[in-house]
């Protein structure tokens, strides 16, 4: 009886071994190079077109699953545009609810991948959404104070820069979480 059970339990390992499951970066079959011409800026933001572009280039050229090169050659492209980078008000003070102290930065863009060969899009129109807070204020004692819970927890001392980030790093942040989203959807194809 038991190797009866044992065939069994080695069929059904077998077969799932067949459904489709896999580990690791699912590249898109037959691709190996990729152009990323510069994203439009849809946006009032001057230049942020260029380090979101640099930013998705180096997701790709870390990843290594496919080569950035230049359009004439490449059999995928890449194309994007920025279609909304703004800061919006998230957290108000407990006294003042006028005044808000911390801040959500959102960052969006809207990304297609063309079959050069094929010519025929693999992605069309995807959105791509990601957003990092921020605290505005200055002040290291209002940012202590409202980190108390996390000095307590780890015993140690707490400066201003580790309390909050400013807008500028808050934008890169956001810009560089984007560019690992986009890098994930290509991919994966998720």
């Amino acid at each position: 009886m038991n190797k009866i059970l044992a065939f069994f339990a080695v069929l059904v390992l077998a077969s799932a071994g067949g459904c489709g499951y896999k580990t690791g970066s699912i590249v898109l079959e037959g691709y190996k190079t990729m152009a990323i011409p510069v994203f439009r800026n849809e946006t009032f933001q001057d230049n942020v077109e260029v380090y979101i572009t640099n930013s998705v280039i180096k997701e790709f050229q870390l990843d290594g699953s496919l080569e950035v090169i230049n359009k004439d050659k490449a059999d995928l492209l890449l194309t994007g545009k920025i279609i909304s980078w703004k800061r919006v008000g998230g957290r108000s003070t407990g006294d003042d609810f006028r005044t808000v102290t911390e801040y959500l930065f959102e960052l969006a863009v809207v990304f297609d991948l063309w079959d050069q060969e094929q010519r025929e899009y693999i992605f069309r129109d995807v959105k791509i959404k990601a957003e990092n807070g921020y605290f505005l204020e200055t002040d290291l004692p209002a940012a202590k104070k409202r980190s108390i819970p996390l000095e307590r927890e780890q015993n140690a001392v707490i400066s201003s820069s580790d309390i909050y980030e400013t807008e500028r790093s808050a934008m890169w942040r956001a810009a560089d979480r984007v560019s690992k989203k986009i890098l994930q959807k290509v991919v994966e194809r998720w």
